[in-house]
Order: C-alpha cells, then structure tokens, then sequence
C-alpha cells in the first residue's frame, strides 16, 4: 500500500507492516514492466484515511515515518532497538496504530502529528461578558469623544461587577477593539479625515476607482504608459521623429490632469521627476503627500509605470 510519495521516493506499506521506501524511477518503471500492479487494497482503507493522507505535509510523513521506525520492532516482534524516546511515548503510538488498524484500517494514519489540532479555540468567557464587553465597545470606545481604552475598560469592569458577571481581562478588551473594522472604527473614534489614512490604498487610477483624498492637490497619480499614436517630424530637417510618451499627474479628487510631460525617452525616474517640475511650474506647488499607510501593501508586479 502507497502511504507518501515524495519528490524522489515513495514510501510503501507491506501486510506485514514493514515500510519500504523506493525510489520513484524504480517504481514507475516496476509499473510500467507489469512486475508491480495493484491487488485493490485501497478501498479498503476509510475515507478518513484518505483524507488525512491528502492532507498531511512532507513535514507529517517525516514524523510518521520516524515513528513507525521506533516501533516497527514492536509490531513484527523484532528486536527493540535502543532509542531515547520514554516507553510511555512509545506504548500511546502503539495505542494510536492499532486504533487507526480498527477504525480506519490503516495503522500508519493513527502515527501521523495532528499540530493542528492543538489547542482549545473555544470561548472561554460566558454570553453575558462578550455582548456586554461589545456594548461598551460600540457605545463607549467607538464615539468622538475619544475615550482611551483603559477608561472604557475600568469602566466595564465596573458594569460586570455590577451585574455580577465574569470580568474579561484588558488584554481580552484590547484584543476585541482591535478585532473590529479600522476605518469604521477610526471614523466614529476620531472623524473621518482621520478614518482617511486608514482607507484602502489605490496604486493606479482607472474609470472604476472611487474618488479618494479629502480635497484637491491632495493625492495625484502619474501614469507614463502612453505612447501617442501619433509620429512628428522635424520642421527643419523633415527627419521622423517617432512616436512620443505622455506623462500625466492627475488629481485623486477631482480628476483634473494638473500636469501632462512629453518625450521620446521610454517611461523612467527622469519621467517622474519632470512631470513634478510641470506641476510646480503650473501650480506652484505639489500635492500633499501621502502619511505611510501602516499596512501598505507591496506594489503590485508589472505596475512599475504608475
């Protein structure tokens, strides 16, 4: 029975229990020669099986293979080989071998390390303490007034004890204000200009893109990726020059175009840097940069131009 294949071996499960690793060549080529074919064991094998099969990692098999290697001996009544892992260790992987032998008929399943089933996720806090903790969170934290947490906490603390409920720890009440949606949450807390800085952020400007930036000159995109249809030529010598590269600064708000750069050069810093000094020659001024986002997300490949 095939219980791992990996990139170079495979690892096989005799009757007998003995695991035996091929390499992956050899055994396609056993295959294809009609020495090795299949006896429909399989099927035997629980659907559980199977998908926890499919959904162990190299990482998984390693551990099981290393299990089973310890106590092989054990199984076919071999000899004990000396090893560093408690006889207690060793007796619970046998317990779980023969477990999985019954219910799914597959011993090797039972060895395999279920990390991510560790751990107790449930809620430990009763009904009453979670709605009332996202009461004070709605009604209390999340208004212009701009209480701190530590306020609305005490404050909490007083209401449950109170009603004599349990009392949620400062650590539990910050972890659930931070839980909630940040720009809604900014824009009840503190306004929303300052809600603004915590809005998605839009690497390029299409027809689709809503209106962004509180007012004008606050957020302007440059976009060189168009080349003119069109070709000049020289007035003095007649000589085609080619098609020229538009350069465009347009505002976020109001989708003005504050200044537009032409050249023969491709798109590059020097693009950029030109069209900024439009702007200014235009304008006076350039727009408002941005504050760092604290989760900006990483330019998107292949939209080096915008």
């Amino acid at each position: 029975m095939i219980v791992n294949v990996g990139q170079t071996t495979t690892a096989l499960l005799g009757d007998d229990g003995i695991l035996v690793e091929l390499p992956t060549a050899t055994l396609e080529a056993l295959i294809n020669q009609g020495k090795l074919i299949g006896a429909g064991r399989l099927a035997a094998i629980s659907i559980t099986a199977r998908e926890r099969l499919a959904r162990a990692s190299p990482a998984d098999f390693q551990e099981a293979n290393r299990r089973y290697d310890i106590i092989v001996p054990h199984l076919t009544g071999g000899t004990a080989v000396a090893t560093s892992t408690p006889v207690r260790t060793m007796r619970r992987w046998l317990a779980k071998w023969h477990a999985a032998e019954q219910m799914d008929q597959c011993g090797y399943v039972g060895l395999l390390p279920r990390l991510g089933q560790s751990g107790n996720y449930t809620r430990k806090l009763p009904e009453a303490t979670l709605s009332l903790l996202d009461t004070f969170i709605a009604t209390e934290y999340e208004t212009l007034t701009q209480k701190p947490k530590l306020a609305v906490y005490a404050a909490l603390v007083h209401a449950c004890e109170e009603k004599g409920i349990t009392v949620p720890s400062y650590k539990t009440f910050a972890a659930a204000v931070n839980r909630r949606a940040r720009q809604e949450q900014v824009a009840k807390h503190a306004g929303s200009r300052a809600a603004y800085q915590e809005a998605p952020f839009y690497w390029e400007l299409a027809m689709t893109t809503p209106r962004h930036g509180d007012r004008p000159f606050e957020i302007a995109h440059v976009d060189h990726h168009t080349q003119l249809d069109v070709e000049l030529v020289c007035s003095r010598t007649g000589r085609n020059l080619g098609r020229p590269w538009a350069t465009f600064l347009t505002d976020a708000f109001c989708r003005r175009l504050l200044a537009v750069y032409l050249t023969f050069d491709p798109p590059s810093y020097r693009s950029c840097m030109m069209i900024l000094r439009e702007c200014v020659r235009r304008h006076n001024r350039l727009p408002q940069p941005r504050r760092q986002h604290p989760a900006l997300p990483e330019r998107p490949p292949g939209d080096q131009g915008r």
